[in-house]
């Protein structure tokens, strides 16, 4: 087997180590050899899934923790669950057998929910297994790594590159936003039970700073600067490079409730800069600050205030757009907006600008009139030619 990859000179040097200047470096072939090896078409997709994985994944045991990567981690969280997803469908199938009525097969089952896509809602596990359906966009992103895992083993065909068809993608429907009226009702709810406070804290962060929800969880104790009124994103949780910013707080309603989501996570065990604002649960009472809390953390909490207060209708994510909405309504500039939310999508930029428009044509309403026109008002007159 070593004779398939390195020299015989330098057979007898261990290949985890580096020759002087890398003349016929064992280790170095190791890393050729490793980064080009194609995954085996016979293999399952399962097996061949891990491995492609492992490739797409930098980790080195030799260099210990390293900021380095190939992809973001966001983006290899996602490519683990669109992996898990495509297991149960195509885990035992070895690549080469893969063909396009399979993968047919997996878009009508994903976008219906039907087997094997029927499983137990989260949280509460106590209810009967229901089908779970898809997006569109969904499918097809998980399709798309199917596609990759393909091409790595020589498997994506010229039959399937012209027959296989992802599916439409609809543009989504505006987010809906709170009016006024009900987020002030929100957060008198959320203020009327001592369980429900996480809530009105997270709320009111979120309603003054715009933050998404992943942004949020992603806070650590050393991100949040209460002395200068400030708060670092991390690009942890930052969806892309543009959502790296920071942000003011503005008013001292937001500057208390940051007060007191600080001390809420030093009760729960955080001591340190590195400690997360929202620590992980472990059920049933035990918290980990090292760890962020999960996009579901605060969702019983959630759901029953909005039983209460009657919006079922409103998510964590919903609390940024009725922010936005807010500061287009006081007539914040466009690029104040932009500066202060990260990025906003051409197609949402022009949704806010146009409540901007709106809210300023009915505030110069307001303006006394130069004069009402009356039968006496004088028309201009065609000068005669000579």
């Amino acid at each position: 087997m070593q004779d398939q990859f390195f020299p015989r000179s330098v057979l007898s040097i261990p290949t985890d180590q580096h020759t002087l200047g890398h003349l016929d470096c064992p280790a170095c072939e190791k890393a050729k050899n490793m980064t080009l090896t194609r995954i085996s078409p016979q293999l399952t997709f399962s097996t061949a899934a891990a491995l492609w994985l492992d490739s797409r994944s930098f980790k080195s045991p030799s260099i210990g923790f390293s900021s380095a990567r190939f992809i973001r981690d966001t983006t290899e969280k996602s490519y683990r669950q669109y992996v898990k997803t495509l297991n149960l469908f195509f885990e035992k199938l070895p690549l080469e057998k893969i063909h396009l009525g399979h993968m047919r097969e997996y878009q009508e089952a994903r976008v219906t929910g039907s087997s094997p896509f029927i499983r137990r809602r989260r949280p509460n596990k106590n209810v009967l297994p229901a089908p779970c359906p898809a997006s569109p966009k969904k499918a097809n992103q998980e399709l798309s790594i199917l596609k990759m895992i393909l091409r790595r083993a020589g498997c994506w065909t010229p039959e399937m590159d012209e027959f296989y068809q992802p599916f439409r993608e609809d543009l989504p429907d505006m987010p809906r936003a709170l009016t006024a009226e009900e987020q002030c009702a929100w957060l008198q709810c959320a203020n009327s039970i001592p369980r429900w406070h996480l809530v009105y804290w997270y709320s009111v962060l979120a309603f003054d700073t715009g933050m998404s929800t992943n942004e949020i969880r992603a806070l650590r104790l050393g991100d949040v600067d209460i002395a200068h009124r400030l708060i670092n994103i991390p690009a942890q949780g930052a969806k892309n490079r543009y959502r790296q910013r920071s942000v003011t707080l503005n008013t001292p309603e937001v500057i208390w409730a940051v007060e007191q989501l600080v001390r809420r996570s030093q009760d729960l065990g955080a001591n340190s800069p590195l400690h997360y604002l929202f620590p992980f649960r472990r059920p049933p009472r035990e918290f980990d600050p090292i760890l962020p809390m999960t996009a579901s953390g605060i969702k019983r909490q959630w759901n029953e205030v909005r039983s209460a207060v009657g919006l079922r209708w409103l998510r964590p994510y919903d609390t940024r757009h009725t922010a936005i909405t807010r500061w287009a309504e006081a007539c914040v500039p466009p690029a104040v907006i932009k500066a202060r939310a990260g990025h906003v999508s051409d197609r949402m930029m022009l949704h806010y600008t146009h409540i901007y428009e709106a809210v300023q044509r009915w505030e110069l309403d307001k303006v006394p009139r130069i004069g009402p026109l009356s039968a006496g008002a004088p028309f201009y007159v065609q000068r005669q030619s000579c």
